[in-house]
This record gives structure tokens, C-alpha cells and sequence, in this order.
């Protein structure tokens, strides 16, 4: 049981909600509206949304997004999670300091979604590390931070 309060003079929606059904009679027999003053605003249910709608909304991405590496300084290895909303053919390299490539750890086409990658810096020294990833026209880069 959710309940959902409007407190002004306006009407709100209560938008993208999920009710097992997308026949808008069966939903509203699962509703009950109590207004607690004449005063206060309606409020709405729509639009409804199916199972199939909720899942694309969550499981797609809505943008490009690299997120920092965690841990953060790592030792001996770190995971880095970036979003891609479309099939993009994807490359995420690991650069030192000088800008030298020490690895590529993924090259290929993925499906949109969010991805792992880990990297085992296990044979470097101590110090800052950069991870590129690039998918299609999108480029980032974090830094990494090794310690040992």
C-alpha cells in the first residue's frame, strides 16, 4: 500500500507507475481517493506503465557515463563501470603517466547497458594510472590511483 499526499492547491501527477495492468478501469479500482480537504489539488495516475515499459526505462541507459573506479587508490585491483545507451563498438584502455598504452581491456561492439571492466595492475609500480574508454564519438578518461 503506497499513499501519496497532495498538500496544494494544484493537481499533481503521479507519473510512470507500475500497477500489474494497463487498463486504466482496472487501476483505478485499486485507488482510493480521500481527499482530506476540498481545498487540495487531484491527483493523477497517468500514464500508466506495463512490465515491459519499466524494464527498458531501468535496464537502458539514458546517456553515456563512466563512473570512477572503486576502490580508489586500489591495490592490486580496481573495477570501473561505464553506461552506454546504444550499441556502440567500445575501447577502454589503461595509460601511465607518460601516456603510454599499458593495456587494452576491452575492444569490441557491446549492447547498451552498464559494463564492468577490471583491471589487475598486479606487474606496475605505484602511482597514477589513467582509463580511457571510448564508445562511438564519447570519450572519458579517470584517473587511477595504485598503491602498494
Amino acid at each position: 500500500i503506497y499513499q501519496l499526499y497532495n498538500n496544494g492547491t494544484q493537481s499533481i501527477s503521479a507519473q510512470n507507475n507500475y500497477w500489474g495492468s494497463n487498463d486504466s478501469i482496472v487501476v483505478e479500482s485499486w485507488i482510493t481517493h480521500r481527499p482530506d480537504s476540498a481545498v487540495f489539488g487531484l491527483v493523477t495516475y497517468q500514464p500508466i506503465r506495463t512490465l515491459v515499459d519499466v524494464e527498458e526505462r531501468w535496464d537502458v541507459p539514458q546517456g553515456f557515463r563512466l563512473y570512477q573506479n572503486y576502490p580508489n587508490p586500489f591495490n592490486p585491483s580496481t573495477t570501473i563501470q561505464y553506461d552506454i545507451p546504444s550499441e556502440s563498438v567500445v575501447r577502454a584502455e589503461i595509460f601511465g603517466i607518460l601516456g603510454q598504452r599499458l593495456a587494452v581491456l576491452v575492444d569490441e561492439k557491446q549492447s547498451p547497458g552498464m559494463h564492468t571492466v577490471r583491471w589487475d595492475a598486479t606487474r606496475q609500480s605505484t602511482g597514477v594510472y589513467f582509463f580511457r574508454v571510448n564508445a562511438g564519438n564519447w570519450t572519458r578518461t579517470i584517473p587511477l590511483i595504485l598503491t602498494r
